[in-house]
């Protein structure tokens, strides 16, 4: 899920790439100790994340669905961390971030359900951040997603998967493959869906740029 996307984004989201790893971590415990609902509008994200009302406004249009004025709380902070600290940052570190949130019962594993609502969030994100949100898969497409990832575990969907083991699928499936960039993995997860986890030894050519 690489900061540096290979594909043009709005300049707003590149502004992220200056914010440290500890302020993005500083953000996400604001909101999980503040027990913020999943619906967010510029008031509560200018809370949680110290920006401005211009810049909290912004955020909201760019991950707008709707005309309510809220967004998905969980996708806006993904956004941030798969943007923030584009030089410094360990890989893992931030796909632990994203799975802890996702980990509502904070026991270190998720369920299918969870695994799938990560899935959607981090999709959307990928598709704000590359200004194509009408691509972004679809629940049921996420859903059977979460499944095959399950199948690549070894694990019955009745039982819940830990972080290493997600990052290990992550790892071989995506990283291994050279799709390091968000449009790389965008583009190969909104195309195939399941399929992604069946991806040939070669790397998607956009993930050598």
């Amino acid at each position: 899920m690489g900061a540096s996307p290979s594909s043009p984004v709005d300049e707003f989201f590149d502004s992220f790439k200056e914010w440290q790893w500890q302020k993005t971590l500083n953000v996400v415990k604001v909101y999980t100790d503040g027990e913020y609902d999943f619906g967010v509008d510029f008031s509560s994200i200018m809370a949680i994340t110290g920006l401005g009302v211009d810049d909290a406004k912004m955020l909201v249009r760019l991950h707008a669905k709707n005309d309510s004025g809220t967004i998905n709380a969980l996708t806006m902070l993904v956004t941030i961390a798969v943007m923030s600290d584009a030089e410094r940052r360990n890989e893992y570190q931030r796909y632990g971030l994203i799975f802890d949130l996702f980990d509502f019962n904070r026991a270190g594993n998720i369920n299918l359900d969870e695994l799938a609502i990560l899935l959607l969030c981090v999709t959307n994100s990928f598709s704000f951040i590359l200004g194509r949100p009408t691509e972004a898969p679809q629940d049921a497409d996420m859903i059977e997603l979460a499944q095959a990832i399950y199948t690549k575990i070894g694990k019955r969907t009745s039982t819940n998967i830990t972080k290493e083991e997600l990052q290990g699928v992550i790892k071989e499936f995506f990283f291994k493959k050279g799709l390091l960039n968000v449009d790389s993995i965008f583009e190969r997860i909104s195309q195939h869906k399941a399929q992604a986890l069946e991806y040939s030894e070669e790397a998607d050519p956009k993930a050598k740029k």
